[in-house]
């Protein structure tokens, strides 16, 4: 939640009239009650979707499976019920509406059906893989590492394999260590379908029914550039503690790439391909998963639970672990010297662009709806360019300082417009303050945002696409400049007022492509 202090501010850090953020933990029924919310709108923006497009964190109570149900077939028996739901309107309504279907002889007869099948996917079954849903970063091997020394469970690892052909082996090393371990840990990203289906073919045949126990790193709990700044910067924290994947001194951003790559590519899991699943949260500390999983393997596989003693020790064991085959990666990783940025951005943090394209420009009337499919993967506020040093020395020295803090500020914004024309789409930004000071205590962020000059503050946007690959980013600066200058009268300019704007937090740093 986004507040404001009040005046006058009692012993508070902030001065007043700052903005503030701050998060509240619901428990149940709310949490439920999200779930069918985020549901709804998936479907929504997923036309003709069924239950079967959802994640299946989403899709644990057998209340929210029959919600989806219901809801599939309500949308499209009264559309216009749902026309504002994006815009979370009538999702009281929607939501009352369907207490009281559970309360009908129907609604209750199918609710107990589900419940019923519910108590059966919880049957029975021998040994056990622990399959973890995650991207680079999210901490699976950490956790991993954990949790097969806390229970003694077998663990191999996808990155250890070096091979033309690495699944094959992964898998053939997973069944090995099943002949010898009940519970075995299939340390694998695993976030392709294609992974989790070949572990499933692998064990299909097992006698008892094998039990796949996934640990879900969901990527859409949080905003994709949210989920993105975390797993990179526990990359950058981790140095060349890992296998192939770590921060490159001739390009320091690369590994964010292949981050990016990992989160657009991700696909869900959905509830037939696990046999239980463990809701992750990527932004818990490490201690805090690592409990997160050891509970999970307590109630799935009925374990005795471990002492606070093993704990302690499981999480040591973690800052002694090193992957066996980095040999003469610091040596490689030495001779490359370090690229310096090209440019100085605002990187979005708590704002989903893509999603939020798809929601408010999902109407006929929209001419440039067909840009939210154009989403840049990795959106961006440009400060400032190398190309400018000649005319913005000062400028780009302050973006240098404020990139360079250990623990830099937190800025916050909002969107207020979609611009668009025949060639380039646009997010208007406005309202550039800082929202959380530098960990040093300093007024830095404050200082950069008032030292920014008009003519740097009124063109800030993010450039969502262009028509093609002819059509220069750069055309969208010129496109904010002329709304900005000339507004509604502005020729072929099709404007969208984000009503309300978009509040979104960002920080600094210096980019290289």
């Amino acid at each position: 939640m986004r507040m404001r202090v009040a005046q006058p501010s009692a012993r508070s850090p902030y001065a007043p009239g700052s903005s503030f953020f701050f998060k509240v933990k619901f428990d149940e029924p709310y949490m439920m009650y999200r779930d069918w919310r985020k549901a709804t709108k998936m479907l929504l923006n997923k036309k003709g979707a069924g239950p079967d497009a959802l994640p299946r964190g989403k899709m644990k109570r057998p209340e929210t499976q029959l919600y989806v149900k219901w809801v599939v077939q309500e949308i499209k028996r009264n559309p216009k019920a749902f026309a504002h739901y994006n815009k979370n309107k009538g999702i009281i309504a929607r939501r009352e509406r369907y207490l009281e279907y559970l309360k009908s002889d129907k609604g209750g007869q199918e609710l107990q059906e589900a419940e019923k099948e519910a108590a059966k996917a919880g049957g029975k079954f021998g040994k056990t893989i622990i399959v973890p849903v995650a991207v680079p970063g999210c901490g699976k091997t950490a956790v991993s590492v954990a949790v097969a020394h806390i229970f003694g469970f077998g663990h191999t690892q996808s990155d250890d394999v070096k091979a033309k052909r690495p699944a094959p082996i992964f898998i053939q090393n997973v069944m090995d260590l099943l002949e010898k371990h009940d519970v075995v840990i299939a340390d694998k990203n695993n976030h392709l379908k294609q992974h989790r289906q070949a572990l499933h073919t692998a064990t299909a045949n097992n006698d008892p029914p094998l039990c796949l126990l996934a640990l879900n790193w969901a990527t859409d709990d949080i905003t994709p550039a949210e989920f993105h700044r975390i797993c990179s910067a526990r990359i950058a924290v981790r140095g060349p503690n890992h296998q192939s994947l770590h921060v490159d001194a001739a390009d320091p951003r690369a590994h964010e790439g292949v981050v990016w790559q990992f989160v657009h590519m991700s696909e869900a899991l959905s509830a037939e391909e696990v046999g239980a699943v463990v809701d992750m949260d990527v932004a818990e500390d490490l201690a805090a998963s690592v409990r997160r999983a050891v509970r999970a393997c307590v109630e799935v596989i009925k374990l005795p639970p471990p002492s606070e003693e093993k704990i302690a020790e499981a999480l040591a064991a973690i800052e002694a672990y090193a992957p066996a085959t980095t040999a003469g990666l610091a040596k490689a990783m030495a001779k490359k010297k370090p690229q310096s940025a090209r440019f100085y951005a605002l990187v979005p943090q708590s704002t989903d662009i893509r999603a939020l394209l798809d929601t408010r420009l999902a109407q006929p009337d929209v001419p440039c709806a067909m840009g939210a499919k154009r989403c840049t993967p990795a959106p961006h506020i440009t400060i400032v360019h190398r190309n400018s040093l000649a005319t913005e020395r000062a400028l780009w020295d302050r973006c240098r300082a404020i990139a360079g803090l250990a623990a830099p500020p937190v800025f916050a914004a909002r969107f207020t417009h979609v611009l668009c024309t025949k060639d380039v789409m646009a997010l208007v930004v406005d309202g550039l303050a800082e929202t959380a000071p530098a960990g040093d205590g300093g007024q830095a962020g404050a200082e950069f945002v008032a030292q920014l000059a008009h003519a740097v503050r009124a063109p800030l946007h993010v450039t969502v696409g262009t028509r093609a690959e002819v059509v220069k980013a750069v055309e969208a600066k010129a496109l904010v400049e002329c709304w900005r200058g000339h507004g509604a009268q502005a020729g072929d300019i099709f404007m969208l007022p984000l009503d309300p704007p978009v509040d979104f937090t960002t920080g600094l740093k210096g980019l290289i492509a």
